[in-house]
């Protein structure tokens, strides 16, 4: 039975009501934007990275995760820094966070581990949460329509997670401990050599999660029966390990990609339901293998060729025995499985114009299995499996050159993508076949105003087709329904871009405003006390302003700032839950530089500040979640020539608290600290 996830979407009926290099490493964490122009001026074959390419009108921005003085940060820590993201958690350390770009929901944004898609046919987003920050070197965000390359039609957009690689001879090991039981370790090696390199990091975290949080005893408008709890059955532990290697041959490049991960825990459900016994584990595996090559076909053509290819595995394992979550008892033992594959290519036809041509397979297997139902008797045979198979085809057309003497661009691009889904019972089908065409469209395009500022514009449609749950439903409390279409969505977005960098200052910023429309929108209808029914039944708008700045002053100050402004509405009038109206955040950081020759190379502090307007839980907008402001300070250390370091960061200085989702209360104030040593071989 797929529980696992049928728990979640019960849960939320209930709540619901149904690789280029930065401009600096003297800032604590740069942000900014993809600057890479695609005229390449400079550039070598023996150079030109794939990754340091992509389309610069789809509103990117790229957050460089290596640089940072913070202890122990999390992808979404790093993510609520970007313009346009909103990160929703559902508890500390190890618990469940997903994305949501420019209000759009957290299904409509595709994950990748480089060029690889980390969904499934039934989770087409991921769980941030169970992905270190330490095995990636940057990331990018993509909010105004996906680039071609990436073949992605995405109604949100995309967040590409890109792997560190192995860029010195390097190992670094790194131990810390924090509030509420948190602790944490991993040892790291890089070797660079002339062809290519290798990354390999392993670790451990484990974390209690007992921290305190108001049990409002169910009677959120009565004070007087609020009590102090703590969390319980909140422990979790995760072990990792990721390895990437790349080399060059007289053919190409290759690249290896591997990643496996293992968390296991309590699962502690809302605040007004604890559990005791309530447990979830889960197992990721990912790899991949890429060719690329790229080269001349005389003095002005150019071309690069890529093909790749990938599994994705997982396992994952929720065990209710005592039925505590209100589901009755459960052992859920659900597999999925991925087969991925690409090829693409671009060339140059003259010397302004380019074309890209991306074609890219997928199969998704899942396989659910309640052992406690089985064992029972409710069903002679283990649950049916279900399968989707799809194939993208993606074809874009790039002009750039110049216009009245300034750089201009512009980027229309097609998408088609077909897919069918199936429900497979003893090696027969179990139910009719749904097939799917999904068409998407989007052009983008920019122009130089002037020396470091640039105008971008982009327009696009996205789509998202049911999953697999919502097609066929878990045979229990969610139905299937084979008439869904597919969501989809209308998007336009305008901004400028500034970076200049004078004698003393470095100036950097984007602002943008942007629209989305949003259809057929897949909720679900309770039909009986006991089931829900997927329908295709709101419709929705979007709009917004983003905006991000950052100014460094000499080699000691260093400040940040980004806003994210929404107005949503849905068919009736009414805002979309889990959307506030503002989102923002200031952070300026101060550096000595050296101190003690050879021995204290930097210390650096800063203060973050990060505001959360009030939003709504319901789509009624019945029950507001309150704004909140949290306030955290830090300080790093950079000892005996940059081979050690120290960092001390303290969050939710004023104890805070709130929550993203209601029923799961985040922590308050609490502390990491975090020691590392690297030596060079």
């Amino acid at each position: 039975m797929e529980i696992g996830l049928a728990s979640v979407a019960l849960i939320a009926l209930a709540n619901y009501g149904v690789f280029a290099e930065t401009s600096s490493t003297t800032a604590r964490r740069d942000v900014e934007v993809v600057v890479v122009y695609g005229s390449r001026e400079g550039d070598t074959d023996a150079d030109v990275d794939l990754d340091a390419n992509l389309d610069r009108t789809a509103s990117a921005t790229r957050v460089d995760v290596e640089v940072r003085s913070d202890a122990h940060a999390s992808l979404s820590d790093i993510l609520s820094e970007v313009p346009g993201v909103g990160v929703r958690r559902t508890g500390g350390m190890g618990a469940a966070a997903n994305v949501m770009l420019r209000g759009a929901d957290a299904n409509h944004t595709s994950v990748l581990l480089g060029d690889l898609p980390l969904g499934s046919a039934d989770a087409p987003t991921i769980d941030i949460g169970q992905l270190p920050l330490t095995l990636f070197g940057q990331v990018e965000v993509y909010r105004g329509g996906a680039p071609v390359w990436l073949s992605e039609g995405s109604i949100g957009g995309v967040l590409r997670l890109i792997p560190r690689q192995g860029d010195a001879s390097v190992i670094t090991a790194e131990i810390g401990a924090g509030s509420f039981g948190s602790t944490w370790g991993s040892v790291e090696t890089r070797i660079a050599h002339d062809t290519g390199g290798s990354f390999i990091r392993a670790g451990v975290e484990r974390s209690r999660g007992d921290y305190p949080y108001r049990d409002d005893g169910g009677t959120r408008f009565v004070a007087s029966d609020d009590l102090t709890r703590r969390r319980a059955n909140a422990e979790v532990t995760t072990v990792y390990g990721m390895a990437h290697v790349r080399f060059k041959t007289r053919a190409g490049q290759w690249s290896f990609l591997a990643l496996g991960s293992h968390r296991e825990g309590g699962e502690p459900g809302p605040a007004a339901l604890p559990t005791e016994g309530a447990e979830r584990k889960r197992s990721t595996a990912v790899s991949g293998v890429a060719f690329t090559r790229r080269g001349r076909l005389d003095e002005d053509h150019r071309y690069r060729v890529q093909a790749r290819a990938g599994v994705t595995y997982s396992a994952n394992q929720f065990t209710d025995a005592k039925g505590e979550l209100g589901l009755g008892p459960i052992d859920a033992h659900d597999r999925d499985v991925s087969v991925q594959g690409r090829v693409a290519a671009t060339a140059d036809a003259t010397r302004w114009l380019e074309g890209t041509i991306v074609l890219a397979p997928r199969h998704d297997l899942r396989m659910p299995f309640d052992r406690l139902a089985y064992e029972r008797g409710r069903g002679d045979e283990r649950e049916p499996a279900s399968m989707r198979t799809s194939i993208s085809a993606s074809l874009e057309t790039r002009l750039h050159g110049a216009l009245a003497g300034r750089r201009a661009e512009l980027r229309p691009s097609v998408q088609a993508m077909w897919s069918s889904a199936s429900l497979y019972g003893n090696g027969a089908p179990l139910s009719p076949r749904s097939d799917m065409l999904a068409p998407t469209v989007r052009i983008g395009a920019l122009v130089e105003l002037s020396r470091g500022l640039t105008l971008m514009a982009s327009a696009a449609t996205g789509h998202r087709v049911p999953t697999i749950l919502e097609l066929f439903g878990n045979r229990s409390q969610l139905v299937g329904n084979l008439d869904l279409l597919p969501e989809r969505s209308r998007t336009a977005d305008l901004g400028l871009d500034f970076a200049r960098a004078f004698e003393v200052v470095s100036l950097y910023g984007e602002a943008r405003i942007f629209g989305l429309l949003l259809d057929d929108l897949i909720r679900y209808r309770r039909t009986s006390k006991f089931t829900a029914v997927p329908e295709n039944i709101l419709h929705a708008r979007i709009l917004g302003f983003e905006a991000g700045a950052r100014v460094q002053i000499g080699d000691h100050l260093n400040m940040r700032a980004n806003a994210t402004a929404l107005s949503t509405q849905d068919e009736l009038g009414h805002a979309l839950p889990l959307r506030p109206s503002l989102v923002a955040s200031f952070e300026p950081s101060l550096r000595s530089g050296e101190i003690v020759e050879g021995t204290f190379d930097d210390l650096l502090g800063f203060i973050s500040i990060e505001h959360t307007s009030s939003n709504f839980i319901d789509p009624a907008n019945l029950v507001e979640i309150p704004p909140r402001t949290w306030v955290g300070a830090g300080v790093r250390a950079e000892l005996f020539d940059a081979r050690a370091s120290a960092a001390l960061t303290l969050h939710d200085v004023f104890d805070t608290r709130g929550f993203d989702v209601l029923g799961f209360p985040l922590p308050g104030r609490r502390m990491d600290a975090t020691i590392s040593y690297t030596e060079t071989f």
